[in-house]
């Protein structure tokens, strides 16, 4: 259990700046930026859902869905900040 869990996390680890630069193209694109944690989630899960027919391990399907999360919570956690030194 416990080297599931290294691993999964090592994995992921990896797939967060890949889920966020892959949001950072999206949002060149028309989505309403309301939808921007949405996309990063599903870009997550679509990545898992590979690496799971890649892999074999259905795992991966849950460490790429926590990776789209960990994406968007790093986008909004960076908007906040940057909203934060526009106001100084």
């Amino acid at each position: 259990m416990n080297e599931l869990f290294n691993s999964s996390a090592s994995i992921a680890l990896v797939l967060v700046p890949l889920v966020s630069g892959l949001t950072e193209l999206v949002k060149a694109t028309s989505l309403k930026p309301a939808f921007y944690p949405h996309a990063s989630t599903l870009i997550g899960f679509l990545i898992g859902v590979i690496l799971w027919i890649v892999q074999g391990d259905g795992s991966l399907v849950l460490v790429g869905i926590i990776a789209g999360l960990s994406a968007s919570g790093l986008y909004d956690q960076l908007g906040a900040v940057e909203k934060s030194k526009q106001r100084r």
